[in-house]
């Protein structure tokens, strides 16, 4: 029977969708090879971020269940210079079908991995100088479902560094509770090393744009010269910063100047009381704010007001006074001390009081 010319019409034009659709698949599949996306991947990002990405060898992917990415390898580097600014032995990321088709809402990640990450943070903190101004559109956290994951990671800055840095975030819910555990070690010059633990729970939030942790709390067991201590609070980062801290230290470090309250027991012994303090700060992340720390340990009290950045500059520079930029005040009720005893001793420091600083 022979065929109409409607049938032939419609014959034809199968005929060439078939043909076309080879052609797509065709294509698709010589774009989506590890070598050609490769560097069509870190291209589009780097040009993006103005940094230069590379692997030493092609990414792999895969998109089922879910698109995920293996980057090894991975080097990202401010152009001009000869150090990365970050460099990872292999980075994992998997990112639900929802995330690339975009949408309102805040941007959802299943998992990130990074296993023997190292951040450089001078270059980091040149690279985030060097970005061009724009429209200040704030801070937006993802959603991590099924968390961050970062195993033998290197920090390093002037004079110190965090080696062997473990950290879990099981999960990043705007609004809902967080719990991120990590541990390391401090590296500070090259020949003193301090095993440190932290817990850090909190409610993240940005409101306005800002970094929001609310119902903060902080626990980091570190041997002297850092601290070992529990805190609670609240921070608030943007344009300005808002620290409020309060807790306890087990002991005042053996290495930290002499604590000008008295003690009932000897350092690091049992018996020793936890000193209570409290620690505020508002003012800009360069540290030009007031800084103001209390601490109290039964009847004695010590009030510290001082700018942070006066403070580091000072540390610097030691000899240009014998005493650092900040003002103070010490009551203790009772002292004594060498067999002798004394009763309502206030002492004041006023030296080189930061104008920022004023008291309440």
């Amino acid at each position: 029977m022979p065929t109409s010319r409607r049938a032939r019409r419609w014959l034809i034009a199968l005929a060439i969708l078939a043909a076309l659709g080879l052609v797509a698949v065709g294509l698709l599949g010589r774009l989506l090879q590890p070598e050609r996306l490769t560097p069509l991947i870190l291209g589009r990002a780097g040009e993006a971020l103005g940094l230069e990405l590379a692997t030493d060898a092609p990414v792999d992917y895969a998109l089922r269940p879910e698109p995920r990415l293996v980057l090894p390898g991975f080097t990202a580097t401010v152009p001009g210079e000869a150090t990365p600014l970050l460099r990872a032995r292999r980075i994992e990321l998997a990112l639900p079908w929802s995330t690339l088709r975009g949408g309102d809402g805040p941007v959802t990640v299943t998992r990130i991995r990074l296993v023997a990450p190292e951040l450089d943070v001078d270059a980091l903190r040149r690279w985030l100088d060097a970005r061009p101004a724009g429209p200040d559109t704030g801070l937006d956290l993802p959603v991590l479902t099924d968390g961050l994951e970062i195993e033998n990671g290197r920090v390093r800055g002037a004079g110190w560094a965090l080696e062997a840095l473990r950290l879990e975030l099981p999960e990043l819910v705007p609004g809902a509770p967080a719990r991120v555990e990590a541990a390391a070690v401090v590296d500070v010059g090259g020949d003193r090393l301090y095993p440190i633990q932290v817990v850090l729970a909190a409610t993240p939030s940005t409101p306005a744009g800002d970094l929001l942790l609310d119902a903060l709390r902080l626990d980091l067991d570190a041997p002297s010269p850092l601290p070992a201590l529990e805190t609670e609070g609240m921070l608030r980062w943007g344009a300005t910063i808002r620290l409020a801290l309060q807790g306890r230290l087990e002991d005042w470090p053996r290495e930290w100047p002499v604590l000008p309250l008295p003690d009932d027991a000897a350092p690091s012994s049992p018996d020793a009381t936890p000193l209570a303090f409290a620690l505020r700060y508002d003012g800009g992340p360069d540290l030009a704010g007031a800084l103001r720390i209390e601490l109290a340990r039964h009847d004695a009290q010590a009030r510290i007001e001082a700018a942070p950045a006066a403070v580091l500059e000072w540390l610097d520079a030691p000899t240009a006074s014998p005493l650092p930029p900040l003002r103070g005040r010490v009551e203790i009720p009772v002292l004594e001390t060498a067999g002798v005893r004394a009763s309502g001793v206030v002492v004041e420091l006023q030296d080189a009081t930061p104008a920022d600083a004023d008291g309440d």
